[in-house]
């Protein structure tokens, strides 16, 4: 009977140790961003909209390139914000989105899409 209560208290410090560390880890994480929808505005405009992450953060980095490669930018927005307005885009092109939330220096996993523009 005193083996088995040592092995229990054993496995009940395990289990609370596992806990606290796997808590400490959750509420150090940004939640991502989800629901990417994309409106055409015009021949080279696009509205990006999403659903804002649950907990507390500062703002998001929205990313956009051409699927086939070049140049990604890359907009700054506050945390208040659920769409934006890309403008400039190439005609009946391929674009990736990527859409971060972060927190000082924490990031989100990002919230990923492609869409194509009209001609």
């Amino acid at each position: 009977m005193k083996i088995f209560q040592r092995e229990m208290r054993y496995w009940l410090i395990l289990a609370f140790l596992a806990i606290t560390y796997f808590c400490t880890i959750v509420r150090g994480q940004v939640a991502p961003p989800t629901r990417l929808r994309y409106n055409v505005i015009s021949h080279d405009s696009i509205q990006i909209s999403w659903k804002a992450p649950r907990g507390k953060f500062g703002g998001y980095k929205l990313l956009v390139a051409p699927a086939s490669g070049g140049k990604t930018n890359q907009l700054n927005l506050q945390n208040s914000a659920t769409k934006a307005i890309i403008q400039g885009l190439l005609p009946e092109q391929n674009y990736t989105v990527q859409l971060i939330a972060y927190n000082k220096d924490k990031e989100s996993k990002p919230a990923q899409g492609q869409f194509r523009s009209v001609y």
